[in-house]
C-alpha cells in the first residue's frame, strides 16, 4: 500500500530511450525558513526572540509544513 498521492503529471517513454541520454537526477529545494526575507520580516513582526531561534527550539510547528512552488527552473 502507498501513502503518495496521485501524480500531476505522467512522461510516458514512447519516441526516445530516456535510458541512453539521461542518468539519475535529484532537484534540491533549499528551504532557508530565515533567510534574508523571512529573517527581515519576522524580526519586525513583533514576535519574541529571533526567526532562528524560533525555528530551532519550535521543531514541532513544522511538522505540518506543505510547500507550493509556482516554477522550478532546472539548471544543466
Amino acid at each position: 500500500m502507498t501513502t503518495q498521492g496521485t501524480p500531476d503529471a505522467y512522461f510516458p517513454n514512447t519516441d526516445c530511450n530516456f535510458s541512453t541520454h539521461f542518468g539519475p537526477h535529484n532537484i534540491i529545494i533549499n528551504l532557508t525558513f530565515c533567510g534574508d526575507w523571512a529573517g527581515n520580516a519576522y524580526s519586525s513582526s513583533g514576535c519574541p526572540s529571533t526567526c532562528v531561534d524560533y525555528v530551532n527550539n519550535n521543531p514541532s510547528a513544522f511538522t505540518n509544513a506543505y510547500f507550493e512552488f509556482s516554477w522550478i527552473k532546472v539548471y544543466e
